[in-house]
Formats: C-alpha cells, structure tokens, sequence
C-alpha cells in the first residue's frame, strides 16, 4: 500500500447533518465495497496460500476513500436517510485524480457512478461536467488510465425479456476513460442466498426489474458468454459506443474488509478456514477491477518492452483489439455483432491482446511525433505472408474535453486499411474515438492502414497542440 487518503464530507453540507465528526477514516466500515474492489486488482492472496489473488498481485495501491458515514438532521432523513454515502467525492473530479497521480498512480479505478441531476432527475447517458473532467484529466495526463463502472441499472421495464438501452451512469460517457460493463461469471454454485443456491435474475431483489423469461428464469452466473443482465448498457446520449469492453461481474470471489458489517453477495461455507478473509460481490463494480488489473499487466508489458511511459491510448487499444465478442445466451441473443450498446468490443482476454494464437502477430503504433492536423495521412504498411488469421486494426485517440452542452468528439480521425488488390475499407464507428477494421478474407502482400485527420479544430483547442495524437494496434500473419 502505497498511500491511504480518507476525503472529508465537504463543509457545504454540514448544516444538514448532526456528525460528530466530518472524517470516519478510511476503514472499510459498512459493505466492504471498496476492499473487495481492490483485492480483484490487486490482492496477493496470503490468506489463501495464493489461491484466490487479485489479477496484478504485486501493484502498488494509492486508495482513496471516499465514504462516509452521514448523520442526517431529523427534518431531513425524510429525503436522504442515515448511513454512509460517497460525499467524499469531491465536485472538481481532477482533484480526486491528481492526488492519486502525485502518489504515482497511473491507472485509477472507479467502482462508482451516478445518474441524476442535483434535483434528483435521471440522466442516464448524458455527458456531463464530471464526463468532462475525466477527459479532461486524461488530456492533460495522456499516460493516465481512468476506469469508470457503467452501472447497474440493466432494466426490461417492458417485459419483453429484453434489456432496455440507455441506462449509463454520466461518468461512463467520458470519451477517454475505458468503461467495463458485466459479463456473467461461470460459478452456478455461487453464493446468492448461499452456496449451492440456484439464483435466477427473477427473484428476490430483482424480481421487478426482470420479470419475465428468459432473463427472468436464468441463473445469474452460469453462462461466460452471457451479459449480466443488471450491467448498464449504451449508447451514450451523443450516440457514441459504450460500454468499451466487459468482464465478469457476478459471484466474484475477493478480499472481504475484515470491519466490515455485510456480507455482499455470500460468504465461503462455514468451517472453510477462508470465510473471514473473502465473500462473494456483484455488480460492473466487480467486473471493473478485474479489467483494471489486466491493464496493469498490459501496461507491465509495455514498459517491459520498449514503451517506458505508454498512452492511455495505447493500453486502451491493446485492452479492446484482443476482446472476444461475446456468443450470447437467450434467443435471440442479447448481443450483436460488435461493437454494440451491451458488450462494447466484448470481454476481455489478455493472452489474446499480447500473445495472439500464432500466425497472428501484433504490432504497436504510439508515437507523439505521427500526430495528425486536419487533412494530414499517417501511413504504415505491413505485409501479410500468412492468410489463415484476420487482419485486424484498432485505433484510439485522446479525444480533447467536450463541453457538456455538445458532448461527441472534438477531433475526428478515420481509420482506413487498403488491402494488396486496392480495396479500401474504412474504420467503424465513425462518430467514435475507438474505431477498428477486421479483414476476414486476407490476401497475401502488403496492407496500407492510415490514419487521416478529418477535423482538428485549433479554435477548439486553444493553447494546445494543434494536432491529434493516436495509438494504433495491429495482428496479423506478418
């Protein structure tokens, strides 16, 4: 542990609240959320023999905590109840940020979110002044990885057995940040209400949010190919992609706060010698963690090969070329091909981002020096010899903030691959800063993929580099 930070609540609303005292500390005191939370990144698995670890077990951790325990006047708690809260976080989102980054932070998860307005009106998708601090962080720190939750509000408000779009938390708009939703773990034997319990989505708490089959009637955590169904889906309002890419969310085995009051999602059996030091959670804040950690390896990766300060770009293109779409469990299938509103570019899979299954072979672009201005190309060419895998291309770039007003993209690029015979095919999404080409039919030769800038606007940007940065990942039989 690097560095614990315990955030204050903010003096605005000590008039509405009878505490003793304005600071808890940063003890994991009611569910255990924020522990749990770090073990899936980084926990090293020493009360297990190292049996249930975190995936970058040998990180540093800067923790920030940013719960607190609200006493509430006794006119108010009609409106916001006693208990603990996230006031901590503070209303300017790059403080938060910077201080963890001073520490030497460079990747940041963000098991939180919200979606409403100050009067408490739903604002699922919109982008916001706190979607633009995120992308404004990220511009001005380009090595800083920021991971946002989507959110748990998947909802068939319609019964139709089908989950309704357009239900992100507003942190998880921001351009730059990697947003994770939630795909089902393979652990039928999970935890909810104990070990062994067979769980659908249509009972209990969620019985009115999935009230018909075949959500309804399916097991929360026995289809890896499967989206959970709680996990927030897109577009944002601006209509770009999101989620980015997804990761198990459900029955996630980590490090129980050892104050902590609640259980989460379960306990391990009673007399397993493990029970007091792990319990089962749920939920994109589970599924973010776990792709948090799997960046701290990509990023381990890069600075052990040749890349001593890589972009967010970069780890954020590696983390999304090497997602496998997910296959769907109901019929019809709850995702499409990708990218799509539900998935992104699908779930994570590190060993395909780094060491692809041969013949494929990666290529990694992240160069400040080939940043385009409106109307410049960036040309790289490869050359294909084995036609058995797809040519695959993936560009990302550190968008400049958006204002709220707008949101959508400030600099437009576009991604093209020509292929040996002349034909050009252009990269998708094109209202997105993350757009990707896939050859499936390959021809033997030499491949041109290029980067054009559409539009920079340096009226936009005022101060700043008048060009757009980009990072560039490729595989294929080369």
């Amino acid at each position: 542990i690097v560095a614990t930070h315990s955030w204050t609540i903010p003096s605005w609303l000590h008039p509405y609240l009878d505490n003793t005292s304005w600071d808890d500390g940063a003890a994991d005191l009611d569910s255990g959320h924020g522990t749990h939370v770090a073990g899936s990144i980084l926990g090293n698995g020493v009360r297990s023999n190292g049996g249930i670890r975190g995936m970058a077990f040998k990180a540093g951790l800067v923790f920030q905590a940013v719960e607190q325990y609200v006493d509430v006047k006794s006119e108010y708690e009609a409106l916001v109840p006693d208990g603990y809260r996230l006031y901590g976080i503070p209303d300017d989102l790059n403080s938060l940020f910077q201080q963890s980054y001073n520490d030497g932070a460079r990747i940041f998860n963000n098991s939180w979110g919200s979606n409403s307005d100050p009067s408490g009106n739903l604002i699922y998708g919109q982008y916001t002044s706190e979607s633009q601090a995120i992308d404004k962080f990220i511009w001005e720190h380009k090595d800083a990885v920021i991971l946002f939750a989507a959110g748990n509000e998947g909802r068939d408000s319609g019964s139709r057995g089908m989950i309704d779009a357009d239900s992100l938390s507003v942190q998880a708009t921001a351009k730059n940040c990697i947003t994770v939703g939630a795909s089902e773990n393979n652990r039928p034997h999970g935890s909810i209400p104990a070990p062994g319990a067979d769980v659908p989505y249509g009972t209990g708490g969620w019985a009115a949010d999935f009230p018909v089959s075949p959500i309804s009637t399916d097991h929360v955590s026995d289809n890896s190919d499967g989206m959970a169904a709680f996990s927030s889906r897109g577009p944002t309002d601006d209509g770009r992609i999101k989620p980015d890419v997804v990761a198990p969310g459900t029955n996630i085995l980590s490090v129980r706060s050892k104050v902590a009051k609640k259980r989460g999602w379960g306990l391990l059996p009673a007399g397993d010698p493990r029970r007091n030091f792990y319990m089962f959670m749920g939920g994109t804040s589970m599924a973010t963690p776990i792709t948090t950690g799997s960046v701290a390896l990509i990023r381990q990766h890069l600075q052990n090969n040749g890349f001593p300060s890589p972009s967010a770009a970069l780890i954020k293109a590696i983390l999304i070329h090497g997602a496998v779409p997910l296959a769907g469990q109901y019929a019809p299938a709850e995702v499409g091909s990708v990218p799509n509103n539900d998935e992104g570019w699908g779930r994570i899979n590190i060993e395909n981002s780094l060491f692809p299954a041969p013949p494929a072979k990666p290529e990694f672009c992240d160069f400040s020096a080939d940043a385009v201005a409106a109307g410049d190309q960036k040309s790289y060419t490869f050359t294909v010899v084995d036609c058995s895998v797809p040519f695959r291309a993936t560009l990302v770039w550190t968008d400049y903030p958006s204002t709220p007003a707008a949101g959508g993209l400030v600099n437009r690029l576009r991604l093209s691959v020509m292929a040996p015979d002349g034909i050009i095919a252009q990269g998708s999404p094109e209202n997105n800063n993350v757009q990707q080409v896939i050859l499936n039919t390959v021809q033997a030769g030499t491949f041109t993929v290029r980067v054009t800038g559409i539009n920079v606007p340096t009226a936009a940007m005022p101060g700043v580099n008048q060009k757009q940065e980009f990072a560039l990942v490729i595989t294929g039989g080369l």
